[in-house]
């Protein structure tokens, strides 16, 4: 698997949703987007081939 979809992989497996999130995706995109939708356009975007990824800083060490 090339490293851009590996990394997408990644993210989409642990990407989660609290509050401030919901509350930042309607702010920046200007919307007013249920639960819901929001996770449906986040995987939707994590999931699209069209989609990539580049990582820059450092990597966190867990």
């Amino acid at each position: 698997m090339p490293a851009n979809l590996e990394l997408l992989a990644s993210i989409k497996h642990q990407v989660c949703y609290t509050d401030l999130v919901y509350e930042r995706v309607n702010k920046k995109l200007k919307v007013n987007l249920s639960r819901t939708e929001i996770e449906k356009l986040v995987q939707g975007i994590l999931g699209d081939d069209q989609t990539t990824v580049e990582k820059t800083g450092e990597e966190l060490l867990r």
